[in-house]
């Protein structure tokens, strides 16, 4: 897993490289909403729960998660090169993908969820009687 690991974050630090080193169109973003580190956290947890492979799920998660993070204490914002044409304001990087498809590994799991029994307490039954 390390390798793993070691490879995918080598891959995106070395593609934000190349993309400001050759010129090619980029956008830095220097902006991190509050929000967002909260939701990180959150959705880990999630995928931990709900993934068949939590391993692969955490590991792209956190790899994502960690060039992003480099990048911010090393440049105080991060490249993003990627742009879709048919998503004409999105703009993003591998360690979004690598996110994205962590969070998405664990969708099919959740499909398979049972409900939850339901919660009794004895001062609730008595407040129904």
């Amino acid at each position: 897993m390390i390798k793993v690991f070691s490879l995918l974050f080598i891959l995106d630090q070395t593609t934000k490289k190349l993309v400001v080193w050759q010129n090619l169109p980029h956008q830095q973003n220097p902006s991190i909403p509050f929000i967002i580190p909260i939701s990180i956290v959150f959705l880990l947890l999630l995928s931990l729960w709900f993934a068949k492979n939590p391993k692969l799920s955490l590991l792209l998660i956190l790899i994502g998660g960690l060039s992003n993070f480099f990048d911010r204490l090393t440049l105080g914002y991060v490249i993003d090169w990627i742009y879709l044409p048919f998503f004409p304001h999105s703009v993003f990087n591998l360690a979004d993908v690598y996110i994205t498809t962590g969070l998405l590994l664990t969708i099919p799991t959740t499909k398979n969820l049972k409900s939850a029994p339901p919660f009794d307490h004895p001062q609730i039954d008595e407040l129904k009687n």
